[in-house]
């Protein structure tokens, strides 16, 4: 009696075994709160500011070669301004010369505003993270493979996708199983599980029934 208990035991426990390593373990299956974070210096700022501050350098070098160029190509100390013909030169070149300057100095001013696009360009980056921080969507990981997304006009094409697990992969793919979202899995808890891609971490949060 004791030995056929024993082997009852064993059935059910392997049984219970393979359901909980299937593509969708039960311990995973259940409703979500999913929020975002980026991977801590994923985002390289000061390589940014560096960049934005060399274009600008750059372009300083170019418009002080230009001004340079510019006043050889339009020499008006060497023109003979007491002939009719010296005159009309004199005239010709003052004009073009003062076109030529309007257009360097825009790009003087494009310079001078290096430093406000690089706080532009920061604080966009700062702004995108903030969003991305402050987004959360409600998820439901459905036994049968289904994913169900709801409570927010930003479901990252979670929406009616299918979901399994394969070793350390948590994978979501279109309902034709064509399109596929490989993300490690980075961490699992009783209380939810965290999901990686790139510079992203997903925080799914399990919610209680």
């Amino acid at each position: 009696m004791k030995s056929n208990f024993s082997a009852i035991l064993l059935i059910i426990i392997s049984i219970l075994s393979c359901q909980n390593q299937g593509p969708q373990p039960l311990e995973m299956v259940g409703s979500y709160e999913v929020s975002f974070r980026i991977k801590d210096n994923a985002i390289d700022k000061v390589s940014i500011k560096n960049k934005i501050k060399e274009a600008m350098q750059n372009a300083d070098d170019e418009i002080r070669k230009a001004k340079k160029d510019l006043d050889n190509e339009f020499d008006l100390h060497s023109i003979d301004t007491f002939t009719t013909e010296g005159k009309m030169e004199y005239a010709a070149k003052k004009f073009g010369k003062s076109m030529a300057e309007v257009g360097i100095n825009l790009g003087d001013l494009g310079k001078n505003m290096g430093s406000a696009l690089s706080g532009l360009a920061i604080d966009g980056v700062d702004f995108s993270e903030s969003i991305l921080k402050n987004t959360k969507i409600k998820i439901e990981l459905k036994a049968d493979g289904d994913v169900k997304s709801k409570g927010s006009f930003l479901n990252f094409g979670f929406s009616n996708a299918k979901w399994e697990v394969r070793d350390d992969e948590f994978i979501f793919s279109n309902n034709d199983g064509k399109d596929h979202e490989i993300l490690k899995i980075s961490n699992k808890t009783k209380d939810g599980f965290t999901l990686e891609k790139d510079n992203v971490y997903l925080d799914f949060v399990k919610k209680l029934e």
